[in-house]
């Protein structure tokens, strides 16, 4: 989100201490299209705890494509207000590569541990393992007030591909993030965790086929749980009236041909499926 902020047109909503929730010409959440390594997301909160773009940690990106308006159907129907789009980049490496990053924040005493290695498995084929961890506090304002915004996440990936005979590449991703004790103080309720298992297979063909001069094949799955309640984080002691917890899931899979003719005309399919589920517990005092 704060990255996404520098962009003309584009804005965010801070949800939290974790995570901002990207606005483009006033569109948000499933207004936009969100894809993770080409696999799409959708937050499972009811209360939009978790837009999409809180499970894209962007140390563990290489790139990041912003799509304002609906000028482009290439990242999907839907999403009037655009798309976002992460990406990581990987090639294969003659020899292991490492790079390792911290970052800290001295007022909620936030920090950040990322690392990325990219190993040679042959003079084709590579794996890249990349991930991050990140704790916070609750930072105190000016007027020395501690909003309760404290939070954990971890996420890590694995990548695992290959350059076939032709130049073309074929790449399988996973990547799990993990958000445990996020605070929200403007709800309320807080995250007590959110877990999310993403699978991309990935296969990008160069070389002619039929009519296409080259084609793009992506498939994913992407299955998130997450659980919000008011009393895993003090909240209940403040002055609730109930003791609420309400479990949530979603759940998306699909797909993705494009194949290009010519330079100038790209034409191609789509698919993705998502089904949410949710519950709401409440038991009064």
């Amino acid at each position: 989100g704060d990255l996404l902020k520098n962009i003309n047109g584009v804005n965010a909503i801070r949800r939290g201490g974790h995570g901002l929730d990207p606005v483009i010409r006033g569109q948000s959440d499933q207004r936009l299209n969100t894809f993770l390594d080409g696999a799409m997301v959708y937050g499972a909160c009811s209360s939009k705890m978790d837009p999409a773009s809180t499970y894209a940690n962007v140390n563990n990106y290489d790139s990041v494509t912003v799509i304002k308006g609906t000028q482009s159907v290439i990242f999907g129907a839907g999403g009037p207000g655009g798309a976002v789009s992460f990406k990581r980049v990987t090639n294969p490496v003659a020899k292991p590569e490492f790079k390792i990053g911290q970052n800290f924040d001295s007022n909620a005493g936030a920090y950040t541990t990322s690392g990325n290695m990219v190993f040679p498995l042959s003079s084709s084929a590579y794996l890249r393992l990349n991930g991050s961890a990140s704790n916070a506090g609750n930072y105190e304002t000016g007027s020395g007030i501690k909003p309760l915004t404290e939070y954990s996440t971890t996420d890590y990936t694995a990548i695992l591909g290959t350059l076939l005979s032709d130049g073309s590449k074929l790449e399988f991703n996973y990547t799990n993030n993990r958000q445990d004790k996020v605070g929200y103080p403007g709800l309320n309720m807080d995250i007590v965790y959110s877990y999310t298992d993403m699978y991309t297979l990935k296969y990008h063909r160069v070389t002619p086929l039929g009519i296409f001069s080259s084609m793009n094949l992506e498939l994913f799955n992407t299955d998130i749980d997450h659980l919000m309640d008011n009393t895993t984080l003090g909240r209940k002691s403040v002055g609730a009236e109930g003791v609420m917890a309400w479990p949530t899931a979603s759940d998306t899979y699909g797909g993705r041909v494009i194949g290009s003719i010519g330079s100038n005309i790209r034409t191609g399919v789509d698919y993705e499926h998502n089904t949410k589920n949710a519950e709401q517990n409440m038991i009064m005092d």
